[in-house]
């Protein structure tokens, strides 16, 4: 009964991996592609993707982005690891904070500052685009 059963439970398996694979190898078409923005975190970069997925720009060093925004005006503003930086498509850095702590997260706020999540330090930040902490909520 114990060999029945573990036969059945590697054939379930097997058939289970083989659709998988005859699914896979089958690109899914949902219609028309779009224009996207991403991080590549183990290269340290940022990128715009156009709908046919070439790279129409790159930035970095980007080290640890993964938190990334297009702003209304174009610009791309994201997290450095120890730091967010905002870049215009021309590549200059127009807002820029630097942390000793980690930072995972980085919004813009309805008021122009920066949210700011400071990771290690346990700390939030509200941060104006000059760099001064308005404000700081610790966690």
């Amino acid at each position: 009964m114990k060999l029945a059963h573990a036969i059945l439970s590697l054939s379930l398996v097997l058939t289970g991996l083989a659709l998988g694979q005859s699914q896979a190898a089958e690109p899914i078409q949902t219609g028309q592609g779009h224009r996207f923005a991403c991080t590549d975190y183990s290269q340290g970069k940022v990128f715009i993707v156009s709908a046919d997925g070439k790279v129409e720009w790159e930035y970095g060093p980007a080290k640890s982005a993964n938190d990334l925004w297009v702003m209304p005006n174009g610009n791309l503003m994201f997290n450095t690891g120890h730091g967010v930086k905002e870049v215009t498509r021309d590549k200059e850095v127009v807002f820029q904070y630097d942390s000793p702590s980690e930072i995972y997260a980085c919004q813009r706020l309805a008021n122009g500052n920066t949210f700011i999540a400071e990771c290690n330090r346990g700390q939030l930040l509200d941060v104006a685009p000059d760099g001064t902490v308005v404000k700081c909520i610790k966690l």
